[in-house]
């Protein structure tokens, strides 16, 4: 499976609007985040360099991103919440991990990635 078909079989993450204020709603969520944080490491989509690339990508809206982009930004979301920094949390919770999510299928299938 290449890197654009191992994308469109990445599930859309939606959002989850009571994380920080529903404990029932929290432990679907993080459920549903624990399998799609498992599969997104497991088809290897991360950006291994995504500390080298943010830079760029964090001056884009999410309308202007490439696919490796956007997965240079799932990334840092990901990995910025090992540290602490509920980052990746609070873009499940606001939307705009979904945004990126629907970016991303939208970029493969009409622009075919990079």
């Amino acid at each position: 499976m290449d890197k654009n078909e191992k994308c469109m079989n990445l599930p859309i993450l939606t959002r989850c609007e009571k994380y920080f204020t529903d404990k029932d709603e929290k432990y679907l969520c993080d459920k549903k985040i624990k399998n799609w944080t498992k599969l997104f490491y497991d088809m290897e989509l991360e950006d291994l360099n995504y500390m080298q690339n943010i830079e760029n990508v964090l001056k884009k809206s999410v309308s202007q991103l490439t696919r490796d982009d956007i997965l240079t930004k799932m990334t840092f979301l990901l990995r910025a919440d090992r540290h602490g920094g509920n980052r990746f949390a609070t873009a499940v919770s606001d939307g705009s991990f979904e945004a990126l999510c629907y970016q991303l299928h939208f970029v493969v299938y009409f622009q075919k990635g990079d």
